[in-house]
């Protein structure tokens, strides 16, 4: 689509992997979501890059949101054409004090487990908006119907530090104190938006969440962005 560029995993953007900016969508919202300081967007984001917050599953809770947002409106942006919009179409998260391990790799092993035995399914479409709907004609869906499929849009971050004060609140009560490692598996996609308007991004996704012998599935999950881009 002309007026924007997609950025898949295996690119860069900015100079750095999504890898990178995966790392840095977590270690930007735990915090502030452990605090309770996220109740909605946060369009104040600084840098190169707005992290789009979306749902993510907790163990065999129902998936949870990072920011609140009345059901089935969406969350709303402003940012520039100066900068990606990451959007983490379904993630997965692996942190020592969840008991996953202490060490880098221990952590990564699991987030990629859970990832690649997850039977993901999406479906996203974007494009220029208005009212709320992308126009007709503006629409690009693509269908990520299996893990092959989706395998393209798959990443696993950089080494996630979180500081001390990223507590268990943000998770279950009995928790630590804190967590220092983290690491994340996510199927994601960088947006860069070539023209000023508003765009809407809209993702659905299904998948099988295998967390200590046991399953679960989560479906019919949704997350709408629109975007408010400027000069």
């Amino acid at each position: 689509m002309g007026s924007v560029r997609i950025i898949l995993p295996n690119e860069n953007y900015a100079g750095f992997t999504l890898a990178y900016w995966l790392k840095d969508y977590w270690q930007h919202f735990i915090p502030l979501y452990a605090k309770g300081a996220v109740s909605s967007p946060d369009t104040n984001q600084t840098g190169v890059v707005t992290h789009a917050a979306g749902k993510y599953a907790e163990a065999f809770d129902v998936p949870k949101s990072l920011v609140y947002v009345q059901k089935g409106a969406p969350e709303k942006y402003s940012t520039s054409i100066y900068r990606g919009f990451f959007v983490p179409l379904v993630k997965f998260f692996a942190a020592d004090f969840l008991g996953d391990g202490n060490d880098f790799i221990q952590l990564s092993n699991v987030a990629r487990s859970l990832a690649l035995k997850s039977n993901v399914k999406i479906q996203f479409q974007y494009g220029k908006a208005s009212d709320g709907k992308i126009e007709p004609g503006r629409k690009s869906p693509i269908t990520l119907g299996n893990l092959t499929a989706a395998m393209p849009y798959y990443c696993e971050s950089y080494e996630i530090s979180l500081p001390l004060s990223a507590v268990g609140t943000a998770y279950a009560a009995g928790s630590p104190s804190g967590i220092s490692k983290a690491a994340s598996a996510a199927f994601c996609v960088m947006f860069e938006f070539l023209e000023q308007g508003t765009y809407v991004v809209d993702v659905k996704a299904s998948y099988v969440f295998n967390w200590n012998g046991k399953q679960k599935l989560y479906d019919n999950l949704q997350d709408i962005y629109e975007i408010v881009v400027g000069a």
